[in-house]
């Protein structure tokens, strides 16, 4: 298990720095247009079927460094010299296109020239032979309407029991992106590849029920206390596609009630049959009344 935690950055530029220095042991990393797209692919150390079964996470920072756009594609969907996607829509985890502007996946706009030191942000990447997590999150002045988090973890689902990778015949890799600001707030899903599925699907809701779809994790805050007193940790489940229902969890990242874990918070968990450390994120939603996102890193 690889983590890297870094607080108190103030530009969106410091994290493409952070990624290009750090990720380059699970990932071929490579900048393209003047440092604004950044493509992480895979290596053997995340994914042992990388070379059979190629997708990578694109991230592009905008012309003025304040808003981050990420797609998961294939490489039939990217020129590599470019690092140009041929439809900006595929592998999309962003808000919608306007007519008006892009969408994006992280976002720190609607402050003025210095307004960014009095908001400065977490970041977070961690890593492991089967998926990677990142985070992007602010702290200061938590009710306050710009306040910005995303998330996006990438697996190939557990055995809930052991932790370890199910194997099995199409060899799923899953998605799933979180955006939570005054603009938008929703979670979702995405099947990445399979054997036989060259290029992701369209990503779809995480957090209700749809045609083909189930609900992977909520987003409400609900009680999670048991009758006997144990506090309940939820870990995605139940994937689903218009082909199949997947088998196992996601083990990179969880979630509580945040009347349960504090923010930015080393919690030692005894599951999946070891013992584990999770970082917490600050609340989905203002004055703690969301629910808090865990990332393994230990």
């Amino acid at each position: 298990m690889f983590s890297v935690f870094r607080h108190g950055l103030v530009d969106l530029s410091q994290v493409f720095d952070i990624l290009q220095e750090k990720a380059n042991y699970h990932f071929d990393v490579a900048a393209k247009q003047d440092g604004k797209v950044l493509l992480l692919k895979p290596r053997i150390a995340l994914d042992v079927m990388s070379y059979e079964q190629e997708w990578l996470v694109r991230l592009e920072l905008s012309d003025d460094d304040k808003r981050i756009r990420l797609n998961v594609v294939t490489p039939l969907q990217i020129n590599n010299v470019t690092g140009e996607l041929y439809s900006r829509a595929v592998g999309s985890l962003n808000t919608s296109d306007t007519p008006n502007e892009l969408g994006y996946w992280f976002r720190r706009d609607s402050m003025n020239t210095n307004g960014k030191y009095n908001r400065p942000f977490s970041f977070l990447f961690t890593a492991d032979s089967h998926g990677f997590a990142i985070a992007i999150w602010e702290h200061a002045v938590v009710d306050s309407p710009e306040r910005q988090l995303s998330w996006l973890c990438i697996q190939k689902p557990v055995d809930w029991e052991t932790g370890i990778v199910i194997p099995t015949t199409h060899n799923p890799i899953l998605a799933l992106s979180g955006t939570f600001n005054r603009f938008n707030a929703e979670v979702k899903q995405l099947l990445v590849r399979e054997s036989d599925i060259p290029v992701p699907a369209p990503a779809t809701t995480a957090i209700d029920n749809t045609y083909n779809r189930n609900s992977v994790m909520h987003t409400v805050k609900l009680k999670e206390i048991a009758e006997n007193r144990d506090y309940i940790i939820q870990f995605p489940n139940n994937f689903s596609t218009e082909r199949f229902s997947y088998e196992g969890v996601f083990d990179i990242i969880g979630f509580a009630n945040t009347d349960l874990v504090s923010a930015n918070a080393n919690l030692t968990m005894e599951v999946f049959n070891s013992r584990r450390i999770y970082h917490s994120m600050v609340s989905t939603e203002a004055d703690n009344a969301g629910i808090s996102v865990m990332f393994r890193v230990g």
